[in-house]
């Protein structure tokens, strides 16, 4: 396991709190799909992804961008039990 110094815990905190997780996770995930096309076919159930309006009007490329972005935002806040938390979520599945 990696360990964080408070310099590093810090750091990455003020990086963090700059995110918008609903508007950056979807934007992220918009690039991946237009940069690089061929990664679609993970996300067929998505429905239209055909050109940029498409991509970047759909719902589904929304919701998991945040949804992406969410689960980090959960292991940043816990940067010292990572796998704890980790743990506690596998057992509410």
């Amino acid at each position: 396991m990696v360990h964080l110094s408070a310099d590093e815990k810090s750091a990455i905190n003020a990086v963090w709190s700059k995110v918008n997780i609903e508007n950056d996770g979807h934007d992220a995930l918009t690039r991946l799909l237009v940069v690089f096309p061929w990664t679609q076919r993970y996300f067929s159930s998505f429905g239209n992804l055909s050109n940029v309006a498409a991509i970047s009007g759909n719902a589904k490329v929304r919701a998991h961008g945040k949804k992406v972005l969410s689960a980090v935002d959960e292991s940043i806040h816990h940067l010292d039990d990572i796998k704890k938390k980790k743990k506690k979520k596998k057992k509410k599945k």
